[in-house]
């Protein structure tokens, strides 16, 4: 349970050398399950100066890095209002090794408005915290539940990423 007041409230996942790079040309899979608690701006994986994965306070979009440490940060926005408040669900974001970013939201694929697929292509891309990391502003703090988190150094196939959020679903009883 992370609280977006306290800039002391994250998981470090790991440090130093041992640090997961997702940079390009690296592909993940990151599913998350969660409850978000309130619209604000949310980094919550990644690192001090890059996230892999955040919310914004407007819920028809989700933020992501592309050029890596300290780049630009590129907005996805969705068709709908898909990261809603006060429900859990299954928030899951690929990258493959061309860089291609894709969103589920528990086993739906989410189309960025105006079609076409946004691309990470920096080189460095740390995956070492969870929540609010204590060097970011904390105004940019997750206020939510983060249930489980599944990172893959590989994009899943459709078979195994529907099975994995299957199995989150019954195990956290997420409908």
């Amino acid at each position: 349970d992370f609280d977006d007041t306290s800039t002391n409230d994250f998981m470090n996942i790991v440090t130093g050398t041992g640090v997961l790079n997702y940079g390009h040309p690296n592909p993940f899979t990151i599913m998350i399950a969660l409850r978000r608690e309130s619209a604000s701006t949310d980094r919550f994986i990644g690192s001090t100066s890059s996230e892999l994965v955040g919310l914004v306070s407007d819920l028809s979009k989700i933020q992501t890095r592309t050029t890596g440490t300290n780049g630009a940060l590129v907005v996805l926005t969705m068709d709908d209002d898909y990261f809603t408040t006060g429900s859990d669900y299954i928030l899951t974001v690929t990258k493959d090794s061309s860089g291609n970013i894709l969103v589920y939201k528990n086993s739906d694929a989410l189309s960025e408005s105006g079609g076409g697929t946004s691309q990470q292509t920096g080189t460095e891309m740390d995956l070492s915290y969870i929540g609010s990391n204590i060097n970011l502003d904390h105004a940019n703090a997750f206020d939510g539940r983060i249930y489980e988190l599944i990172v893959c150094d590989t994009v899943l196939s459709t078979s195994d990423r529907n099975s994995t959020i299957d199995y989150l679903k019954d195990k956290l009883s997420i409908s």
